[in-house]
């Protein structure tokens, strides 16, 4: 099942083609989506799909700490939750969920 990784403190000029490269040898990556840095915030964030939870967990432990460009990147397994409010996904991280308004969790970060 595909799973999405939240990624934050991405350098302005990190483009979607650069974080593909970053998490490709982690597993497939089906998509990876950056935004612009808005106005005063030096750093960009995105979106990486990749073919599975496993994957993705691979992904966000192994870039745990990482320094691009000398800025620091967060990671977080976004978790779905269906109707009822149970998690789609059974992966889970050691560390702390944080709810979004979307009904999502973040989990995990590095």
């Amino acid at each position: 099942m595909p799973s999405t990784i939240f990624v934050d403190g991405l350098p302005p000029a990190f483009g979607s083609d650069r974080v593909r490269q970053l998490f490709a040898p982690y597993g497939k990556v089906l998509s990876a989506l950056v935004s612009s840095p808005t106005r005063g915030h030096g750093s960009a964030f995105g979106f990486v799909e990749m073919l599975s939870s496993e994957e993705a967990a691979q992904a966000v432990n192994a870039l745990r700490g990482t320094k691009i460009l000398g800025h620091p990147i967060m990671a977080y397994l976004v978790l779905s939750r269906n109707s009822d409010g149970v998690e789609a996904s059974a992966l889970r991280s050691s560390h702390p969920s944080v709810p979004t308004s979307e009904g999502h969790l973040l989990s995990g970060y590095c």
